[in-house]
């Protein structure tokens, strides 16, 4: 047996490392193929591990069990009646992050108006810019270089 086999073998077995999900992010119907709309991340959702049951958040809010968003106040402080209206086993608290997120409203639009509001404002925007390249093409006089040879003025 060669010297690194019995060294392999000396070695003591190693501990399979074991892991548990204290958190998820639950993202707007979308969200992956819009990579380049600012400020997507304030749609999305956490649910989140709260030790006493799990909890849907958004911004410094949960979820209760009627869909109505409260005020989270520090632990030290939270009733025994805002725990039961806002915890959650964790398969339920993702059933309605998942049932909240593609109506979560964010200054006044869903992320699906979000999105289409961008879009809408960088076609616009290349409109305007290609209406302008134009322009400036078309008011450009010839003129001539310091070497003599014509040149486009802007």
């Amino acid at each position: 047996m060669s010297a690194a086999a019995q060294e392999r073998e000396s070695l003591e077995p190693i501990e399979t490392p074991s892991y548990q999900v204290s958190a998820y992010t639950v993202f707007p119907a979308g969200y992956r193929s819009v990579p380049e709309v600012p400020d997507r991340e304030a749609w999305c959702l956490a649910v989140t591990d709260a030790g006493d049951g799990w909890a849907v958040r958004w911004r410094a809010r949960c979820l209760d069990y009627r869909g109505l968003w409260q005020f989270e106040p520090p632990a030290e402080v939270r009733t025994a009646e805002f725990l039961r209206r806002c915890r959650f086993s964790e398969q339920a608290a993702l059933q309605r992050a998942r049932r909240e997120v593609d109506d979560l409203v964010v200054d006044g639009r869903t992320f699906a108006e979000h999105v289409a509001t961008f879009r809408a404002e960088q076609r616009t925007l290349a409109r305007e810019v290609l209406q302008a390249h134009k322009r400036s093409r078309r008011t450009a006089q010839p003129t001539r270089g310091p070497r003599g040879h014509e040149v486009l003025a802007r």
